[in-house]
């Protein structure tokens, strides 16, 4: 979800130059400042780390919500509440 909200921006971008208001310069320095930025920032969030942690820093996040951990089992939602309770403090 925040790759695709990031890379919405990145759309509205590269609509903007076609229609007149930026440069093809100006387009190529958001998309750089995009990969060098929150793109790496992702990926190191998220593809770097342990998929669990990743699921509960996305959930602690609000990234993942509880309702798209309907179908989880209790005792996955139970353990990310533990790990939700545990992350508050800090």
């Amino acid at each position: 979800r925040q790759l695709r909200d990031e890379l919405t921006k990145i759309g509205g971008v590269i609509t903007e130059r076609e229609s007149g208001g930026l440069s093809s310069f100006d387009v190529s320095d958001r998309v750089h400042q995009f990969h060098n930025g929150i793109s790496r920032e992702l990926f190191t969030r998220y593809s770097v780390s342990d998929p669990w942690f990743a699921v509960c820093r996305a959930h602690c996040d609000g990234v993942l919500t509880d309702k798209d951990l309907v179908n989880a089992s209790d005792d996955v939602r139970m353990r990310l509440k533990k790990f939700a309770d545990h992350f508050s403090e800090y």
